[in-house]
């Protein structure tokens, strides 16, 4: 796995005890490939741009259905604008799947992630309230960064709190903000992919659609930009995000009994 591509990275608390997990084992990737990739697992360069008859690039005839690059407009808008969030993804690849379940304030400064991967049985709670980030790992957590098993056995299922900027890189990895920034740059190259713009409805909810043999993108049809869903399954993996309480997530709080190091 390209450990550029991470969204786990290496940071060490004061108290000497690794809380991570090594990059190429435990990361979720935060991307949204434009096609599939190809076998050798690289995602292949984005085709030239259609004509402007396409359905990528041109209204269909419903003259209330936007454009590809309409809708890539009103989400990176959104994106950009958004203060809170509430985002879960999930990424698996050999019968393997890791999840990120991500909620709070945009830019990190308040915030919840939870990180799971079952082929390890891997657990691990990171808030990020203020000055302080707190940890909580299962057995699984800590046995995958390293720690030996007695270790391990001891801090398992205990918050750890250190400050945020020795968890400086852990939480500008981890923040809405580097994961959208990513999102982004991922669903603009898709706008060339032959994308198809359909309207439906999700939830009671009145959505736009647009969608190819690989990729489904989706977002509310009242011209916020809020993605609903976004997905992609390719030659080698496949990848899922849903996306909620946009400008709404509850404030994270600090837990209780944390051991401060």
């Amino acid at each position: 796995m390209n450990s550029s591509r991470s969204r786990l990275v290496t940071f060490a608390a004061t108290c000497g005890l690794v809380l991570s997990l090594a990059a190429c084992a435990s990361s979720i990737e935060v991307a949204l490939p434009s096609n599939a990739a190809t076998t050798s697992g690289t995602a292949s360069s984005a085709p030239t741009p259609p004509a402007s008859n396409s359905s990528a690039s041109s209204t269909s005839s419903d003259s209330t259905t936007p454009t590809v690059d309409a809708l890539t407009q009103q989400i990176t808008a959104n994106f950009n604008r958004a203060k809170s969030a509430h985002l879960v993804g999930t990424y698996t690849k050999d019968g393997e799947t890791r999840k990120l379940d991500i909620s709070g304030a945009v830019d990190g400064s308040n915030q919840r992630t939870v990180l799971t991967i079952d082929k390890d049985n891997v657990k691990a709670e990171i808030r990020t309230v203020g000055d302080r980030v707190y940890v909580n790992g299962n057995e699984g957590y800590y046995r995958t960064s390293g720690v030996p098993s007695s270790r391990a056995k001891q801090v398992a299922g205990r918050w750890l709190s250190v400050p945020a900027i020795t968890a400086g890189s852990l939480t500008k990895e981890f923040s809405l903000r580097t994961i959208f920034t990513d999102l982004a740059s991922n669903i603009a190259k898709s706008r060339n992919a032959g994308l198809t713009v359909t309207g439906s409805t999700r939830n009671g909810q009145k959505v736009w659609q647009a969608a190819n043999a690989q990729t489904t993108i989706v977002v509310a049809a009242d011209g916020s930009g809020r993605l609903v869903s976004a997905s992609n399954n390719g030659l080698l993996n496949t990848q899922a995000y849903t996306f909620d309480q946009w400008d709404s997530a509850p404030t994270v709080e600090v837990p209780a009994d944390a051991i401060t190091t």
